[in-house]
């Protein structure tokens, strides 16, 4: 059977609070575009998400 990662993620206004369950990592980022980007960058380092 194969595995599938879920990736959590609450957004306020300050922050993005991310956990990737598989991987069991959690990790902080502000709520703005550099962070999105640091978000994006930090998923597709720790699942194996195809993203574009």
């Amino acid at each position: 059977m194969k595995k599938k990662d879920v990736v959590g993620i609450d957004v306020s206004k300050l922050t993005i609070d991310v956990y990737v369950q598989l991987s069991q990592v959690h990790a902080i980022f502000n709520n703005d575009e550099k962070g999105f980007k640091q978000l994006v960058r930090w998923i597709k380092k720790n699942t194996s998400c195809q993203m574009e």
